[in-house]
């Protein structure tokens, strides 16, 4: 594949990266490059060629910007696991914001969870000084 730093230097990818405030640093480029390869390897019956990949890798580096190359790893994973042909950007980006939505849901549930536990915390400390307070009055 040509050399993804000066791939990523399209203006589709300096668009992405002034909307994310930042760049790839060079090991996360690396670690694209490498992620791209594994992935085309993966499939080595289907041939990606690398017009595509040219087309390809500024999405999958906004991708890695917007969610984390830690994300982005286990999105493409997750896709050669489950599925017997490469994969497109849109499936991995659905995969992201469909993992990301559910992060945040968690998220959500889990902070209701807790605020609920120190609701009920509060409440039984409160009926607890209740009690004390009408024993001593008694």
């Amino acid at each position: 594949m040509e050399d993804l730093d000066n791939l990523l230097q399209s203006k589709e990818a300096n668009a992405l990266e002034r909307e994310s405030k930042r760049r790839l640093t060079h090991s996360e480029v690396t670690q694209l490059e490498m992620l791209i390869t594994q992935t085309r390897d993966y499939y080595p019956g289907q041939e990606l060629p690398e017009e595509t990949s040219r087309v390809w890798a500024p999405a999958l580096a906004a991708f890695a910007l917007k969610y984390g190359m830690d994300a982005l790893r286990k999105a493409l994973v997750d896709h050669m696991a489950e599925e017997e042909f490469l994969p497109h950007p849109v499936g991995i980006r659905k995969r992201l914001e469909a993992k990301a939505a559910g992060d945040g849901m968690r998220s959500s549930a889990l902070k209701y969870m807790r605020e609920q536990a120190e609701a009920k915390a509060i409440w039984e400390r409160e009926r607890k000084e209740e009690k004390r307070s009408e024993e001593h009055a008694a």
